[in-house]
């Protein structure tokens, strides 16, 4: 018996959506009272940042910014946030790398002034047992997780991947911060670009609404082959896992009937890009060829 594509789609997204990662791994925190008593010192930590005078008026119009937005509750926020990049981590890794990582959490409109509050904030949220800062061999700082999430929870970030087709036709667009998919939501402008100005939605939903198939003859046939040389080992790793992995996606559509849809965003110069992967008809050469119309018609006349 087959499952609905409503229902299909459901279960694909719980079980490969990086977008749930957060919720996961923010439940597996909030089950931990010793974090969350962290958590807690945490937060009166960010309280002392917050109002102290830090001596010079670029830092102090920054943290005057950040004070009339939050509150107690938004600083419970942020250090959930933080410690959710954290805890993902399966090893250490460079503070500048955690920096970059964690910025878009503050709400600043100068990226400048969000990834030096970043920097601030981790440091200051060391002081809470979350996490250890240290230096390696090359005298560079290193965030060290100091908490293991759940061993479920590291089996389903692990499972997870850039989310396949749609199995169903995707939801109707009615707003800029949305997606096609039925589990979460996103900007649909790329690059952290979001506004809330006209995008033309019903573009976008025009083209999520193009029910697509792959040429099942074509796959069993050419295999696709890479079009540039590998410059490591590492690269030649990464490619034929990410061909590896097309073709079990590939082997999914099929059996679900091979019939799909593919959700579309927008650049800030209003230029449409689907959002495929495994599977997309703006990809490589092979990956164009592969991917037609599921709803063919024979076309006649001039």
């Amino acid at each position: 018996m087959h499952m609905l594509p409503y229902d299909a789609q459901l279960a694909v997204e719980h079980r490969y959506s990086r977008k749930n990662i957060r919720k996961y791994v923010r439940d597996d925190i909030q089950s931990c009272k010793p974090l969350m008593d962290a958590v807690s010192q945490g937060v009166n930590l960010l309280i002392g940042y917050l109002m102290q005078d830090p001596g010079y008026a670029s830092k102090q119009q920054r943290l005057w910014q950040l004070q009339q937005q939050l509150d107690n509750a938004s600083l419970e926020e942020w250090v959930l946030d933080v410690l959710t990049v954290v805890m993902v981590l399966e090893q250490s890794e460079k503070l500048t790398q955690l920096v970059g990582m964690t910025a878009h959490i503050y709400p600043l409109a100068n990226q400048i002034d969000q990834l030096k509050t970043a920097a601030e904030v981790l440091a200051v949220l060391c002081q809470a047992d979350l996490f250890d800062i240290a230096r390696n061999e090359y005298n560079e700082l290193l965030v060290v997780p100091k908490y293991r999430l759940d061993d479920k929870v590291v089996a389903f970030i692990r499972q997870t991947q850039y989310l396949p087709p749609m199995l169903c036709p995707p939801r109707k667009l009615v707003k800029n911060w949305q997606s096609g998919y039925l589990t979460f939501d996103d900007s649909l402008i790329l690059k952290r670009n979001h506004h809330e100005d006209d995008i033309c939605l019903d573009s976008l939903n025009l083209f999520n609404s193009v029910p697509l198939s792959l040429k099942v003859d074509m796959l069993k046939t050419v295999s696709e082959v890479p079009t540039f040389v590998f410059k490591t080992p590492e690269q030649q790793q990464q490619w034929y896992k990410m061909v590896t992995d097309s073709y079990q996606v590939y082997l999914d559509l099929v059996a679900a009937g091979n019939r799909f849809y593919l959700t579309h965003k927008v650049d800030k110069r209003g230029r449409t890009y689907c959002q495929g992967y495994h599977v997309s008809y703006q990809g490589s050469k092979f990956r164009q060829a592969i991917v037609e119309l599921a709803d063919k018609r024979k076309v006649t006349g001039c």
